[in-house]
C-alpha cells in the first residue's frame, strides 16, 4: 500500500510505501508525526469512510425478498475509485484527527494507492446489526460457498482445455491446435423465489470464471443461443 501527501504541515509532497515494519525517519521538524498520525487515523477510520454504491435494483430485491447476493468481483472493478472517494473524505476529516483547525488542512490531500491486480479475498465474513435481540440486517461470505465451488469447477475445466491444447501442440504436431477456442462460462442454478423470465446474452464479459454468466431461470432455454 502507497501513501501519498500533499501540503500536510511540513510536508508539501511525500510519498511512502508500507510494508510487514516500516520505519519513518528524519530530522525535527520534518513532518514525521504529521506522516503517521494522517496514517494511523486512516488505519483507524477507513471502514467509516469507505463506501460502496448497490444498484437500484438490488436494493429492490432486498425490500422485496429479504435477502440478496452481492458479486464481490464487481466491487473489485470499482476497488480504485472506491478507495479514492474513501481517501478523499478521510481529508476532510483530518482537522478532527489532528485536533486542529480547518484552515490548516485547507490544500491538504491525502490518498491512498492500492495494487488492485494482488486483491486477495477474506474466505469468510459475518457481521450483523442488531437491535436488542433482534437481528435488523446480516451480511456474510461463507468460506466455501456454493460460488466458490463453481469457480473451482469451472477452473478446472479451464485447466483440462489448456492441457489438451498442449497435447494436441507437442505431441499431434498441431501448432494451432485450439488457438481459437474461446472460453464461455455459464452457470444455470434454480431458485424457488418466484421472478419474471429474463433474457440472457451470451458477451466477451463471460471469458472467466470469476465473471461467469448466472442464470437464475433455468426454464425454456435454447443452448445454441447460450454459445
Amino acid at each position: 500500500m502507497k501513501i501519498k501527501v500533499k501540503n500536510l504541515g511540513a510536508l508539501k509532497q511525500a510519498e511512502f510505501t508500507l510494508g510487514d515494519l516500516t520505519i519513518i525517519c528524519g530530522c525535527n521538524n520534518t513532518g514525521k508525526t504529521y506522516a503517521t498520525y494522517a496514517l494511523f487515523g486512516f488505519l483507524s477510520t477507513w471502514r467509516r469512510m469507505f463506501a460502496i454504491q448497490i444498484k437500484t435494483d438490488k436494493i429492490k430485491q432486498l425490500l422485496a425478498d429479504g435477502v440478496i447476493r452481492l458479486d464481490i468481483q464487481e466491487y473489485i472493478k470499482q476497488s480504485e475509485q472506491i478507495v479514492k472517494t474513501g481517501c478523499q473524505a478521510y481529508t476532510q476529516e483530518l482537522p478532527k484527527i489532528f485536533a486542529a483547525s480547518a484552515q490548516r488542512f485547507k490544500t491538504t490531500d491525502f490518498q491512498v494507492s492500492l495494487d488492485i491486480q494482488n486483491i486477495s479475498l477474506a474466505f469468510q465474513f459475518s457481521r450483523e446489526i442488531t437491535s436488542g435481540e433482534a437481528s435488523l440486517f446480516s451480511i456474510t461470505k461463507s468460506e466455501k460457498s456454493t460460488e466458490w465451488e463453481i469457480i473451482q469447477q469451472l477452473k478446472g475445466a479451464q485447466c483440462f482445455i489448456a492441457y489438451c491444447q498442449q497435447i494436441g501442440k507437442k505431441y499431434w504436431g498441431q501448432k494451432n491446435f485450439l488457438d481459437t477456442y474461446v472460453y464461455r462460462f455459464v452457470t444455470i442454478r434454480n431458485i424457488n423465489i418466484y421472478k419474471k423470465p429474463t433474457r440472457e446474452k451470451i458477451t466477451d464479459d463471460h471469458d472467466s470464471p470469476e465473471r461467469m454468466l448466472k442464470i437464475s431461470s433455468p426454464h425454456y432455454l435454447q443452448f445454441n443461443r447460450l454459445i
